[in-house]
């Protein structure tokens, strides 16, 4: 898994920039995961950057809670992680991600999974 972190630092960087530059989350998500089943349709189901690509999206998401746990006041990324919250899209978001690596084959696919368990007991302290 350690692979699988290092190199999406390649992918995260330009997540974080958006997120950075006002991109709401959900729109860079929803995005990012177009490209991803592009990526998959051309590269196939096992593919390692399809890994790396569900590690970038596990890491603007993990970004995103901590944004949301804040402690300087309201932010436009708290506004919209309680109403992603509050919608069930945030939710959503986790359980397509889930669904995809349980059906993975790497091993890897068994840290990104544990990753979205932590982002989702973080999320239930929160509410």
């Amino acid at each position: 898994m350690q692979e699988v972190a290092e190199k999406s630092v390649g992918l995260g960087w330009s997540l974080d920039l958006l997120s950075r530059a006002g991109v709401p989350y959900l729109v860079i998500l929803d995005a990012f995961e177009s490209v991803v089943q592009e990526d998959q349709h051309r590269l196939g189901e096992g593919s390692f950057r399809r890994l790396q690509n569900y590690a970038s999206m596990i890491g603007l998401i993990e970004s995103w809670v901590e944004t949301a746990q804040g402690r300087d006041g309201p932010t436009h990324g708290q506004e919209e992680f309680s109403n992603a919250i509050v919608s069930g899209r945030l939710a959503a978001k986790l359980d397509s991600l889930r669904a995809k690596l349980e059906t993975a084959t790497a091993p890897e696919a068994l840290d990104l999974l544990d990753r979205i368990r932590i982002i989702e007991e973080r999320i239930r302290f929160m509410t």
